[in-house]
């Protein structure tokens, strides 16, 4: 049986003018062999949100490879007179903000329909991994399968009865705590470490 079209919408915004909102209709077939499928429920909007439309192409975050657009089932809903690109990766992208998703399916064990996870989405309503797998050392942590994104914003955080109450206080503060680990980390893959301290020290000593 041929799997049933869904029309699923986001946001997107243009590479080259990255102050602008663009709604997307994505009519798809139902992916019927994903691991997980998520319900997006809500996202947040924090002075990080800069840092990803600017870094959205630059390795290592690469954060515009998150949520790819499909050109073959994506289109704008009222374009306007400028909206003259192809929809495509090479024009659009979706922003990306950390939020809240529901488990809406899931063929994983430990994985129960209704959990709540907080993870970096689009501005959207629905996403869905046909690779995903629980972190052997932490079973709160689901780890989807995207090879070109920094492995830091592959993380699915599960949240517990209790973590509900602060989830919005969890959105506002751990973007910027996400970040600083990716930033730490590739400074220090790179060993740029000690190139950071004679700058802080020259800057000091100016």
């Amino acid at each position: 049986n041929s799997a049933e079209k869904e029309t699923l919408y986001s946001f997107v915004t243009r590479k080259e003018d990255r102050k602008s909102i663009k709604l997307l209709q994505v009519d798809q077939k139902e992916v019927e062999d994903a691991d997980v499928k998520f319900k997006i429920l809500k996202g947040s909007l924090t002075a990080n949100n800069k840092f990803y439309l600017d870094f959205g192409d630059k390795p290592p975050f690469s954060f515009f490879k998150c949520y790819p657009i499909v050109p073959d089932q994506s289109s704008l809903v009222s374009p306007s007179d400028d909206d003259t690109e192809p929809v495509n990766n090479d024009n659009y992208a979706h922003p990306c903000v950390w939020g809240i998703a529901q488990v809406t399916e899931s063929r994983l064990d430990g994985v129960e329909i209704g959990t709540k996870y907080r993870a970096m989405l689009p501005i959207g309503e629905a996403v869905s991994f046909e690779n995903a797998k629980i972190d052997k050392s932490d079973h709160n942590l689901l780890i989807v399968d995207r090879p070109s994104t920094n492995l830091a914003y592959n993380v699915f955080t599960k949240l517990g009865k209790t973590d509900e109450e602060f989830e919005d206080l969890a959105l506002a503060c751990s973007p910027g705590t996400i970040t600083g680990f990716g930033l730490n980390f590739n400074l220090r893959n790179h060993d740029f470490m000690e190139q950071m301290r004679l700058l802080s020290h020259l800057q000091v000593v100016r």
